[in-house]
Formats: structure tokens, sequence, C-alpha cells
């Protein structure tokens, strides 16, 4: 009797270590699926970047296209502006020297009134065409 419990104890020890054996060799098998999914799974996220990389190439070159045309604007705006200023400056000294030949005109002639128009120019100056 004795033999036979020491047997049922074995068979149980035999029995559970086959049992953690099984159950070991599943979950190797559900880790390696695992890792064979997610390797599959990055593998198709590799591929779709690199499907996506010549669209994300293009865009850029966009950009940068679009920046540089930004930047070429810039200076030819500054140098317009650089321009107008030269050629507003050359205007107003142009109507100074002609306002002054017309004050040294008015100066001269006899028929005009040079008070009345030195209070005209304090108050209006004129701008002759």
């Amino acid at each position: 009797m004795e033999n036979f419990q020491n047997l049922d104890t074995w068979v149980w020890v035999v029995a559970a270590v086959g049992l953690l054996v099984v159950l070991g060799v599943l979950a190797a098998l559900g880790r390696g699926k695992k890792r064979g999914w997610d390797h599959s799974r990055a593998e198709a996220m590799r591929s779709k970047v690199e499907q996506d990389l010549p669209e994300l190439r293009k865009r850029e070159a966009s950009v940068l296209e679009k920046e540089a045309q930004a930047e070429r604007a810039r200076a030819d705006a500054e140098r317009l502006e650089a321009q107008a200023r030269e050629r507003r400056s050359e205007v107003e000294d142009q109507r100074s020297t002609l306002e002054e030949r017309l004050r040294e005109a008015d100066e001269r002639d006899p028929l005009v009134d040079n008070e009345a128009a030195e209070h005209r120019q304090a108050d209006n100056p004129p701008h002759r065409a």
C-alpha cells in the first residue's frame, strides 16, 4: 500500500512536471509567434515609411523652393525700397531747387508783390507743375 502511495505521488509529480513542460513549450511558441508577428508588423511599418519617403522629399523640396523664392522677394523688395528712397531724395532736392528758383523769379519780377507771395508761401507752399 505504501508503494502504491509512493507510486501515486510519483505520478502526480511526473504529471505536474509534464504539465509545466507543456505550458513552457506553449508559452515559448506563443512568444515566438508574437515575435514573428511583431517583426512582420515592424517590417510593414518600415515598408510604409519607405513608400512615403519620396512624397516627403518632394514636399520638402517644394518648401525649400518657396523659402528661396521668399528670400529673393525680400531681397528685391529691399533693393526697390533703397531705389525709392534714393529717388525720393532726388525728387525732394529737385523740388527744393525749383522752389528756390521760383522764389528768385518772384523776387526779380517787378510785377509780383513779394510780400504777398511770401505770406502765400508760408501758409501754402506752391507746388507748380
